[in-house]
């Protein structure tokens, strides 16, 4: 037998007073939060686009590992549970990208914004949950960009000829240092889906992880959005 269970989920929205309509749907990575991505998201997003930071929906427990400093755990945060098995895996993307869709129309309505140009950012694991919903629904989207995590071509080759039929256009960012996910994987991946006619555009900086805190990868993902929402 099984029980459903259900919990509210906070989303983020910072609408600039000179708001032209366009928006910026930002996904956070593993274990933080929509207002901790805030500060890495916010230098992203071109002037007039309004900025919306959904969480994800699967809380956790985080503890530090440095058991000398004795910091209580705090909350962290993901989009799906990954445990190897790559059809739960499927089916947990799928779910999760009906009820992130779900929320982004919410918002859009609920600020008046203009759901014909909106552009999805993610990273780490809110980069492979965003290759996922973007190629997916690129009727929804004008722009995707997917920082420090790979585009699953396996299961996005399918979509990318009517992703790019749909018109949209995609930038890969990935730090050449990242040791959490491999630069080279992606690469192949992101040659793959554009060999198959996606307009994907793959970049490297000399970062780590934390590629979105690199000022000329920042600035790049800033003009690429801001030149896909006109």
């Amino acid at each position: 037998m099984r029980h459903g269970f259900s919990h509210d989920v906070p989303c983020e929205v910072r609408r600039p007073a000179d708001a032209d309509g366009s928006v910026v749907v930002a996904l956070h990575g593993m274990g933080q939060s929509a207002a901790h991505f805030e500060r890495d998201a916010a230098p992203l997003v071109p002037p007039g686009a309004t900025l919306i930071l959904p969480q994800g929906p699967y809380p956790f427990e985080m503890r530090s590992k440095d058991t000398t400093r004795r910091e209580p755990p705090r909350q962290g945060n993901a989009w799906y549970v990954w445990t190897g098995d790559s059809g739960a895996f499927v089916r947990s993307l799928a779910d999760v990208a009906s009820w992130l869709l779900a929320v982004i129309d919410s918002e859009i309505a609920s600020e008046g914004l203009d759901g014909r140009r909106a552009a999805l950012v993610g990273f780490s694991q809110g980069g492979y949950l965003a290759g996922f919903v973007g190629v997916r629904n690129a009727a929804r989207f004008r722009a995707l960009v997917v920082a420090s995590g790979r585009m699953k071509d396996e299961i996005l080759a399918d979509a990318a000829p009517a992703a790019a039929a749909a018109g949209l256009r995609v930038l890969d960012v990935h730090g050449e240092k990242d040791e959490a996910v491999r630069p080279e994987p992606c690469r192949a991946s992101a040659e793959r889906l554009a060999a198959l006619g996606l307009p994907l555009e793959f970049r490297t900086y000399d970062a780590g992880h934390a590629v979105l805190r690199d000022a000329r990868c920042r600035d790049d993902v800033k003009a690429f959005l801001g030149a896909n929402l006109r």
